[in-house]
């Protein structure tokens, strides 16, 4: 089959140290990798609302891209706080 007809993977990891997000086919092979550390923020930069919103943007960028459609993207959530939960929020209002 081909690789348009299976859904893609949303890993959303947030830690107490940062943000991970990890886009993913559906073999599992890791597509792209993004930070907030990668995107140049520093220590407690990282956690303000203006790094998770450019976060979430780099990251429909790049699913718009790879013409990721949403009804085949699965999203997978792991940690806690209020950095995941803007991010999440923000990602839903943007791409569904």
């Amino acid at each position: 089959m081909r690789s348009e007809y299976h859904a893609s993977a949303l890993y959303i990891i947030c830690s107490l140290r940062g943000v991970h997000i990890n886009v993913s086919d559906y073999n599992g092979k890791v597509l792209k990798m993004f930070s907030t550390g990668k995107l140049g923020y520093k220590k407690a930069e990282r956690y303000n609302s203006v790094s998770l919103n450019k976060l979430a943007r780099e990251v429909l960028v790049f699913l718009q891209s790879k013409n990721i459609a949403k009804h085949k993207l699965y999203i997978y959530l792991k940690g806690f706080g209020f950095k995941r939960n803007k991010l999440v929020n923000f990602l839903f209002v943007e791409f569904f």
